[in-house]
């Protein structure tokens, strides 16, 4: 996925270090127009065309259930992400990738799915609020089972942007 994000301009190496970070040409639009939506009306029918989605039925609804943000049509559930900022967050990436990414309107909905979760791991401020994120690991435990969370959320209302969950040899079963 890199170097997918690499090829296309989105993503280049950090002056200090090997890591990666946005490009200052695909950060700034993006950051703005995703806390436009963030702070707007996201409608089902916008959410549909930034993943490809074509319901079988003609009516799709977004819910908010909790924190979580669902697409959903009269037949079953067509994408879930952990929050609103999140949701605005793909809608935005979704927009600028496809007029810098020729075949981005070819890809399927899991596809663009896959590739706009992955880039909201390097979102650098909260589309909602503007401010801070942070990354935190945290231990989630059921019954029968422990595993680590790593999720990047916004520092100042806690929505969660992005979450991972790394195999764990910790696990009881």
């Amino acid at each position: 996925m890199e170097a997918f994000f690499l090829r296309h301009g989105v993503l280049e190496p950090c002056q200090a270090g090997d890591d990666l970070q946005l490009t200052d040409e695909f950060e700034t639009p993006w950051a703005a127009e995703a806390t436009s939506r963030a702070n707007s009306e996201i409608t089902p029918e916008a959410v549909a065309d930034a993943f490809g989605v074509a319901p079988e039925a003609n009516e799709i609804d977004l819910e908010t259930r909790g924190e979580t943000q669902v697409l959903e049509s009269e037949s079953n559930s067509l994408g879930q992400w952990p929050s609103r900022a999140a949701l605005a967050a793909d809608v935005a990436a979704s927009n600028l990738l496809s007029s810098r990414i020729p075949q981005w309107r070819r890809f399927d909905s899991e596809t663009r799915g896959r590739i706009l979760n992955g880039l909201r791991m390097f979102l650098e401020t909260c589309p909602s609020t503007g401010g801070g994120v942070q990354l935190n690991e945290d231990v989630v435990e059921s019954c029968c089972s422990s595993h680590r969370v790593l999720a990047v959320t916004c520092e100042d209302t806690d929505e969660r942007l992005f979450e991972h969950h790394p195999p764990s040899s910790d696990s009881r079963g």
